[in-house]
């Protein structure tokens, strides 16, 4: 065993075995026949599909977040037998998924796993091609050398290559040939940023060898800063001084000029990247509220739809003052109404009621929207409230166990603007905190 580790009742380990190709081809059939795992005094079940999935992973210097990286340099077949087990994919994405402690197992490995949930229980098995490798080498920006090596000695004529060159997301040129020597000189009609390589094996199409975004250092850059004094300020006459590092005095050493048209389409990448993070927010200005009043029930009701364990929470510390838009209490309503196999957890603060500047707090009997709701026919028995009497937050957010999203201002004061918000797993797991936590001051209301 190289790493285990521990999250409430559940161990995590990571196991490493060295095996020769005999031993593997041996330890994989094992698997595959008895659908069993045996390390030392330790038996993993498997539960896999007869059926396996053949695809070929390309090795990406830059590594993509949506499809497995090949843990090979020259790229890999990779074999899979799934394990389609629902129940086993759900609880790897609730316990695993970003799980900051699941990090240090993760680093050990040449595929993470963990960020590829939906493998979890799976066979995989990674093969290469060992009979040939390659290296490329830039001599300028528009001439470079593919070097190619095989098991024994150089064959020619029994490999294609096709090569790549790109600047930004375009080819701006490709080329394709037969590797007659070992080394092949590449001359290319103008600059580039990075190159893809494939070759293949003549006499059966076998792609043997993928590289891509292959990339050269272009511009060297050096921050240089010192730890200075920076002023003080005073606190309780106690002089407190202010130390910190300089802005830095940077130093660019350019290998090659970067083109206009390049910066001009990293710069469109790059605005269009911010636009697109932006579009996951939903921002309302200053004014009437009907607009932010629609969305926010627009957007409830898409959680609801999407939850498969139909459990919401809505957290909000002052839906229950009494002084929300009589249209957000229609649409309230009418979602708890519509979703009645929804179980709906209302988390919020319990009003106070200020008199004569003492603040006292108000009996869940008194409280002044709780009438409203329990006036409801049909009766809201699937609506629960648990009411806390120290704020213990702030924020404001409605989530499931699929989705969640947050909400920048209270209901009542959507005419003030407000800005929705997009995350993930954070609220939910907050949620289930408060909600399940009973040592915290507060009480729950049944409508």
């Amino acid at each position: 065993m190289v790493k285990d580790i521990s999250l409430g009742t559940l161990q995590f380990s990571l196991w490493e075995i060295i095996l020769g190709p005999k031993q593997t081809e041996k330890f994989i059939n094992q698997i595959q026949n008895s659908q069993v795992c045996i390390l030392g005094d330790i038996n993993i079940n498997y539960d896999l599909s007869s059926v396996a999935y053949k695809t070929f992973l390309p090795k990406d210097l830059v590594p993509s977040q949506e499809s497995v990286e090949s843990p090979y340099n020259c790229g890999s077949d990779l074999i899979e037998f799934w394990n389609t087990d629902e129940n086993l994919k759900a609880f790897a994405q609730q316990t695993l998924c970003f799980n900051p402690c699941i990090s240090d197992l993760t680093s050990n490995l040449d595929f993470n796993v963990i960020k590829f949930y939906d493998r979890i229980g799976n066979l995989l098995i990674f093969t290469n091609h060992k009979d040939i490798s390659a290296d490329i080498i830039c001599i300028n920006d528009h001439f470079c050398v593919l070097g190619v090596w095989m098991k024994s000695k150089f064959k020619p004529n029994q490999y294609i290559a096709t090569i790549e060159a790109w600047i930004f997301n375009e080819i701006i040129e490709k080329k394709i040939c037969v590797l007659q020597d070992r080394w092949t000189d590449l001359r290319f009609s103008q600059n580039f940023d990075f190159l893809n390589i494939e070759i293949f094996r003549l006499k059966d199409g076998m792609c043997v060898f993928s590289q891509r975004h292959i990339a050269f250092i272009k511009e060297l850059s050096f921050n240089f800063s010192t730890l200075s004094y920076f002023g003080k300020f005073t606190n309780k006459r106690i002089t407190q001084p202010v130390f910190g590092f300089s802005r830095g005095t940077q130093r660019q050493v350019k290998i090659s000029e970067i083109s206009p048209i390049t910066k001009f389409q990293h710069e469109r990448y790059g605005k269009q990247k911010q636009r697109n993070k932006a579009n996951h927010c939903m921002a309302f200005r200053p004014g009437p509220d009907s607009d932010a009043i629609n969305y926010f029930c627009k957007e409830f009701e898409r959680i609801c739809e999407g939850s498969k364990e139909k459990i919401i929470y809505l957290a909000e510390p002052y839906i229950l003052s009494g002084k929300l838009h009589e249209n957000l209490y229609i649409g309230l309503i009418k979602i708890f109404l519509k979703y009645s196999d929804v179980e709906f957890r209302i988390l919020t603060h319990r009003p106070k009621l200020i008199d004569d500047g003492d603040t006292q707090t108000i009996g869940a009997q008194n409280v002044p929207s709780l009438s409203i709701l329990r006036s409801v026919t049909p009766k809201l028995t699937h609506v629960h409230i648990r009411l806390f009497d120290d704020n213990p937050f702030h924020d404001r957010w409605i989530c499931s166990e699929n989705d969640e999203i947050g909400f920048s201002n209270s209901l009542n004061n959507f005419k003030r603007g407000v800005v929705f918000f997009d995350t993930y797993d954070y609220f939910f797991q907050l949620s289930k905190q408060f909600w399940n936590n009973r040592d915290t001051n507060s009480e729950e209301v049944f409508l």
